[in-house]
């Protein structure tokens, strides 16, 4: 997908957009960071949180790149981050250790949901909204942890991010407990610790405001705002379809919009590229007019998704 051309472009879904200019943090990847004034993540052995935030690499990772650090007087308690083989990492003050997500789910130059939550004993970390590992943990891992550090591992850049990140939001309460639809946008709500959204802050400025009012940010060297990247979610990701057989558009019948797709029962269909069903969770829905009287045991096809090995492609119908 061109720079620039869509910030959501989730499996095809639609979502609405952020409000005001667009924009994100760019991190370079030489010592970029972005300091919280606290530990902004919840302490305590009950503590829940979700932390979260759109991210997007423009090149295949080559070195450990952290999302979110929270480094306290033992080291290092909290981490998120992503490896070189492009698996999300976390790691959790020796607790945790070897956690990761998998490969396969991070692309260059396309922008990805993450998320990680904490409920009871167990984290989980989301990809586009899908869970890819959980972990239970112990219950005293977060007693020392030091102030939020966002885009490398520590306060002065090591390890810094290469990419942009936005909508990076911080709660006190898990949001997610199984797979979700992403949003691209977030509102400051009761739970909300912290609320980063670069829309409508002043490209190339090194002063980042936290919406929700909790916590102060103070960018290190080179992280800023950035309006060359960004969603414009008024767009959408579309697969390609191609029509086989005699279907057609045809204006004779329509439900809405004056025409619709015809097929003549032999031989039609539409066959779409790859559609990710990956995550378990799927609706197919369309209008239907049926021309046919059926006899018992006849059946039409609407949705196919065998159409080729593997099962990656959608035949309509």
């Amino acid at each position: 997908m061109p720079l620039g051309a869509a910030k959501f472009a989730y499996q095809g879904y639609q979502v609405v957009a952020a409000a005001g200019a667009p924009g994100s943090l760019l991190f370079d990847g030489t010592n970029d960071v972005i300091n919280a004034d606290s530990t902004v993540i919840p302490t305590g052995t009950t503590a829940t949180w979700t932390v979260e935030c759109w991210f997007y690499m423009p090149a295949t990772q080559t070195s450990t790149n952290y999302f979110f650090a929270n480094n306290g007087s033992t080291g290092q308690d909290l981490a998120l981050f992503i490896r070189s083989d492009s698996q999300i990492g976390l790691f959790i003050n020796g607790t945790i250790t070897g956690f990761f997500s998998g490969t396969g789910y991070i692309q260059a130059s396309t922008w990805h949901h993450l998320a990680w939550t904490r409920d009871g004993n167990t984290c989980k970390i989301f990809i586009d909204g899908v869970e890819r590992n959980s972990r239970t943990t112990g219950s005293t891992f977060e007693t020392d942890i030091g102030n939020l550090r966002i885009g490398a591992e520590t306060a002065t850049g090591t390890w810094s991010l290469n990419g942009q990140m936005d909508l990076i939001r911080i709660s006190d309460t898990v949001r997610y407990t199984g797979n979700f639809n992403p949003v691209a946008d977030f509102t400051d709500d009761a739970n909300t610790l912290m609320l980063l959204k670069a829309d409508d802050q002043t490209d190339g400025s090194t002063t980042i405001t936290d919406t929700s009012g909790n916590v102060t940010l103070t960018a290190v060297n080179d992280a800023q705002i950035d309006t060359a990247e960004f969603y414009d979610v008024n767009l959408r990701d579309f697969v390609s379809v191609e029509a086989s057989g005699d279907a057609q558009v045809d204006t004779a019948q329509s439900k809405f919009g004056g025409a619709s797709a015809l097929f003549d029962g032999t031989g039609d269909g539409l066959i779409t590229g790859v559609v990710d069903m990956s995550n378990g969770a799927w609706t197919f829905e369309c209008w239907y007019y049926n021309n046919n009287t059926f006899a018992s045991g006849d059946v039409d096809i609407i949705f196919d998704p065998r159409v080729t090995a593997g099962y990656t492609n959608l035949s309509l119908p």
